[in-house]
């Protein structure tokens, strides 16, 4: 009532005089603020909600199919016992089709059956590492530099340090190379190779020196098996090269083959060895077949379209090789496959 008081009051300016005039204009703001919340607020009672958009039938199907390829990711990963990498996959195709169910039931079989460890395992070790390699689940050799260049094996489980190889004062080892069965390393150092017992790093033979012109590990081959040794090492004089084929137990030599070629042997890419024969790629694009066995000829396949080779990489199976080649001056390098 006050209100409307005051809105006789000022709307009667004839009586009360200009001054009045002040009231007039904020009040009826006021008032028609008011009633449009009111007519809003009156409105928005008697409306529906909006309702929820659902996934139409367009989009679900892609959704189950790009779901259904993660889960085939997913048990790919699982057969290769990438266990982790599978849960990740696993995840990701729930969160594209929560109806998933065989999705679902895979995870829930990962994460019972697995054994889940998180690791936190710290060795001190007052000599730089300038190597790492591991083989299998279990042990992790490391090649040392500093004053004194050695080899260690670590014990993860528990922490230890298993065995070290004798040490070499001022040599970096240059290449560490084991065999598939984790039973014999080539270590080089200073240029000359070392065959040793993989697990007491105990030294079993010199296998004379390495050409510097080589890189190690693509020159240094075990058979598959671990039985057989491959590796170049240089003739006296440093002019040639010999390739030698060895028992990788006790380093006894089965087979030597002398590289030979017209001014200066071909520079040795890659090679690869099985239980018959060693093939080397060398880079002028000549493949050499070196038998195991001493009576047998060797084999030596002349460059072709293939001139020079940058880089080079067998196939696991020996059967194919890949290569960077020189195309000639003004040109990038380009890939081969052979």
């Amino acid at each position: 009532m006050r209100y409307i008081r005051r809105l006789r009051q000022a709307l009667n300016f004839h009586r009360a005089g200009r001054p009045r005039l002040r009231w007039v204009l904020p009040l009826a703001i006021v008032l028609t603020l008011a009633a449009l919340a009111l007519w809003r607020l009156g409105g928005d009672a008697g409306r529906p909600a909006p309702p929820v958009v659902a996934p139409t039938e367009a989009t679900a199907p892609l959704a189950a199919k790009l779901s259904g390829t993660q889960l085939e990711m997913a048990e790919a990963m699982d057969a290769q016992g990438r266990s982790a990498e599978a849960v990740a996959l696993l995840v990701a195709a729930l969160r594209t089709d929560p109806g998933n169910e065989d999705a679902r039931l895979m995870a829930e079989r990962l994460l019972r059956d697995t054994r889940w460890h998180f690791p936190d395992l710290e060795i001190p070790h007052p000599l730089p590492v300038a190597r790492v390699h591991r083989a299998g689940q279990a042990s992790i050799w490391v090649g040392l530099g500093g004053d004194w260049c050695t080899v260690a094996r670590w014990e993860p489980d528990p922490p230890r340090v298993a065995a070290v190889l004798f040490p070499l004062p001022g040599a970096s080892p240059r290449s560490l190379v084991i065999d598939p069965s984790a039973q014999r390393l080539v270590i080089e150092r200073n240029g000359v190779l070392l065959l040793c017992d993989a697990q007491s790093l105990k030294p079993i033979m010199d296998l004379g020196e390495l050409p510097q012109s080589v890189t190690p590990d693509s020159v240094i081959v075990f058979s598959p098996d671990g039985l057989l040794l491959a590796h170049p090492a240089v003739m006296p004089g440093g002019d040639r090269i010999e390739w030698s084929v060895r028992d990788a137990g006790s380093g006894q030599v089965l087979r030597r083959h002398e590289a030979d070629a017209d001014g200066g042997p071909p520079r040795p890419l890659s090679a690869v060895l099985d239980r018959h024969r060693l093939r080397v790629l060398h880079g002028d694009g000549s493949l050499v077949a070196i038998p195991v066995s001493p009576v047998e000829e060797v084999d030596v396949e002349l460059p072709g379209g293939l001139s020079r080779l940058l880089h080079a990489q067998f196939a696991t199976d020996g059967r194919s090789w890949l290569a960077l080649v020189d195309r000639g001056p003004h040109l990038p390098p380009g890939l081969e496959c052979v």
